[in-house]
């Protein structure tokens, strides 16, 4: 029963946090309608309007800079015990990680080694079926008759599949890669490396072949 209460005061908390964050963010919200008038009304067309346009960029800047530390100051509490919970839940979460990993790897490995038998039992059976044919087709010509044609030999793979009372454990294929060649790689198969090519520019590289560096204006507002 006391578990529950404070299961109960613990919500009756939250609820009160969240209304009083509304309540302080419908406060700001009121500044941010007048704003948002003020941008709509608002036709740049000389230096005065221009220089207008851009107290309202700076003014849209510091509100939602308040509105930003009024969540922040919100979250605060609750974000640091998420946190310390995460972690250690993270800290018992990552031997059973490892436990899966390994125990996938057995199981990988067991059907591959499954699937080289398989393959090697129907690769020496495909050659009993092609001597076993030669053999029925010489007999066939001599006596002058239609050969008997014996059907390809092709084993059936056995797909992984366990049913336990807690789940099912199953195998799933995917196409995916590895590179063997960069060289012989098409080029609608590369990307370009964003980081690097911009890390060269800023250090003053201005020339790379097969791109156009260039500048453009970028609208950027400083507080006080």
């Amino acid at each position: 029963m006391q578990s529950n209460n404070n299961g109960v005061f613990t919500e009756f908390r939250a609820n009160l946090a969240l209304i009083e964050a509304q309540n302080a963010f419908l406060a700001l919200k009121k500044r941010f309608d007048e704003l948002g008038r003020e941008v709509k009304a608002l036709e740049v067309v000389d230096d005065e309007t221009c220089e207008k346009a851009s107290e309202l960029l700076v003014m849209i800047k510091k509100w939602g800079s308040k509105l930003d530390e009024e969540r922040k100051k919100r979250v605060a509490i609750p974000n640091q015990f998420v946190k310390k919970v995460n972690a250690r839940a993270k800290e018992f979460l990552n031997p059973l990680s490892k436990y899966e990993r390994d125990l996938k790897a057995k199981i990988r490995d067991y059907k591959i080694r499954i699937e080289l038998e398989r393959r090697e039992m129907e690769k020496k059976a495909e050659e009993e079926r092609k001597q076993l044919q030669e053999q029925l087709d010489k007999e066939a010509k001599e006596k002058g008759i239609e050969p008997v044609k014996l059907p390809e030999i092709a084993m059936p793979k056995e797909k992984l599949k366990v049913n336990t009372d807690n789940g099912t454990v199953y195998e799933r294929k995917h196409w995916t890669f590895k590179i063997v060649d960069f060289e012989k790689i098409p080029r609608e198969y590369l990307m370009i490396d964003n980081k690097k090519v911009n890390a060269a520019i800023r250090a003053g590289v201005r020339n790379i072949d097969g791109l156009e560096i260039y500048q453009e204006v970028e609208i950027a507002t400083r507080r006080v």
